[in-house]
């Protein structure tokens, strides 16, 4: 565990260097192959905080004066198993395309960090509501609208900074990850959501 939170504690100062375009933010990053394959230990507690997303929005729903039973476990499952594992193969595929197979590991350490730290804030967010501190409709509003816009410019700046990309490049190489998420997720939610 003691390595797990200095992964995390070096890994959240890396964030915060590459959010604000500070330099040496690289170094905060293990992208050995133990360290690719401990980057992927974030599953752990953002299990939790997903479950309470999940919870967070039935609730929300139901506020807003629409039946919802909650969500299928065999959907919860795939949906959660699409954000880790479905990156790994669409950034391998964006990596060959862009031809930066190099700095994969890097992209790909980065990425669990950030979607741990996404989803940690989406959770505090859904604490917030179930605080009675927010109503449905702006819970509802922050994770249709802005929070994807945020989803989409987080992904753009890691693609961008850990491949080595210029910016249009950088673009295109988090928007292939994006569509094939996208597809994936409403794929699953088609099939599984109920």
């Amino acid at each position: 565990m003691n390595t797990f939170i200095r992964d995390a504690v070096y890994a959240f100062a890396g964030l915060k260097r590459l959010f604000l375009f500070q330099d040496g933010w690289r170094g905060c990053f293990d992208v050995s192959y133990e360290g690719v394959a401990r980057s992927f230990r974030a599953v752990i507690p953002t299990l939790p905080l997903y479950a309470l997303i999940q919870i967070g929005i039935v609730y929300m729903i139901q506020d807003a004066g629409q039946a919802h039973p909650g969500f299928p476990p065999a959907y919860l499952a795939a949906d959660f198993a699409r954000i880790w594992l479905l990156f790994p193969v669409s950034a391998a595929l964006a990596a060959t395309l862009f031809s930066r197979k190099g700095p994969y590991g890097l992209w790909l350490v980065v990425h669990n960090w950030t979607v741990f730290a996404l989803i940690a804030f989406q959770a505090a967010l859904v604490i917030i509501y179930l605080a009675g501190l927010m109503p449905p409709e702006a819970l509802w509003f922050f994770l249709a609208i802005p929070m994807r816009f945020i989803l989409l410019i987080v992904h753009w700046r890691v693609a961008t900074a850990t491949l080595g990309l210029s910016w249009g490049a950088g673009a295109g190489a988090a928007a292939l990850h994006i569509v094939i998420d996208l597809i994936a997720a409403t794929a699953i939610a088609y099939a599984l959501a109920g």
